[in-house]
């Protein structure tokens, strides 16, 4: 499904902004009335001070109306973006993320390198070690993850945390490149601009590599 976009951080801090300038503005007017109505007769307000607050005053009407306009540009935009990434529904793709979607007891990722041996750790929420697995050189680079622990107790659906690590050259261990599989259930505004949902992981569109056909 494609949930109804909701407001963007940047529209909620112009209506944030909205109600302290109109207030402002409001403070400003009261202000000004007040100093005209109370100027003396034999001292009035210097003409250059009257223009500098004039300019004041529209400065900070062109400012509310500006956050106003803003507001209804970014509230189209992320409208616009939801709809033009609508068509990924159903579609199986391939993203750069360190969350690993597991559904129906099933998880994926391909591996950037196989040349080297690799080791991949799947941790939950908590941080606990759910499944570690080494990875010889030259292994298919598409691997799949049960949905099981190490000692075969199954876990739920959901998103766990996976790592990839390579032994580099003075022995340490160093993040090794991979991509996450999955099907994107929905498609959502975020702070950025749009993010796809892989049975219920939110990765951001530009991290998505690859698009399979949908039904696949």
């Amino acid at each position: 499904m494609i949930p109804t976009p909701v407001g963007s951080p940047a529209s909620a801090i112009a209506a944030a902004e909205r109600p302290r300038l109109a207030k402002d503005f409001d403070t400003f007017l009261t202000l000004l009335t007040t100093q005209l109505r109370s100027q003396s007769p034999t001292d009035p307000l210097n003409v250059n001070e009257m223009t500098a607050q004039l300019v004041q005053f529209a400065t900070v009407e062109q400012q509310i109306l500006a956050n106003r306009q803003l507001e209804r540009l970014v509230a189209l935009q992320r409208a616009a973006q939801v709809t033009a990434a609508a068509p990924l529904l159903g579609a199986v793709v391939e993203a750069e993320s360190d969350l690993l979607p597991l559904a129906g007891g099933e998880a994926r990722l391909r591996l950037a390198d196989n040349e080297t041996p690799l080791r991949i750790r799947i941790t939950d929420a908590t941080g606990r070690v759910l499944r570690e697995e080494e990875v010889p050189p030259n292994a298919p680079r598409l691997w799949q993850w049960d949905g099981r622990e190490a000692d075969g107790r199954p876990v739920p659906d959901g998103a766990y945390r996976v790592a990839v690590l390579a032994r580099g050259a003075d022995g340490t261990p160093r993040p090794a490149g991979f991509t996450v599989l999955g099907r994107v259930s929905g498609v959502a505004p975020n702070e950025k601009g749009v993010s796809v949902l892989l049975n219920g992981v939110a990765v951001p569109l530009e991290r998505v590599r690859l698009l399979q056909a949908a039904g696949k």
